[in-house]
């Protein structure tokens, strides 16, 4: 009977490391993301990928819609 509780330990142990492998190289869904160029505002921005002007300030943690030239933002 050891020997069957040992197999099934065995077992189990290599259920549980292939699980937890597949977990680590999970790849989270990647960002779609905008580089703000010069004279374009959140406002168009936000048009652009169908977004409204809140929804763009909060995804990127911004407070003001004033950005500098360069920024990545986060459009989803």
């Amino acid at each position: 009977m050891a020997k069957s509780a040992t197999k099934s330990e065995t077992k189990k142990k290599e259920v549980t490391e292939t699980v937890e492998a597949a977990l680590i190289t999970e790849e989270k869904p990647s960002k779609t993301t905008h580089t703000v160029s010069e004279n374009e505002t959140l406002s168009e921005i936000a048009t652009k990928y169908r977004l409204s002007l809140n929804r763009l300030l909060k995804l990127n943690e911004l407070s003001s819609p004033d950005v500098a030239v360069g920024t990545q933002l986060v459009v989803e």
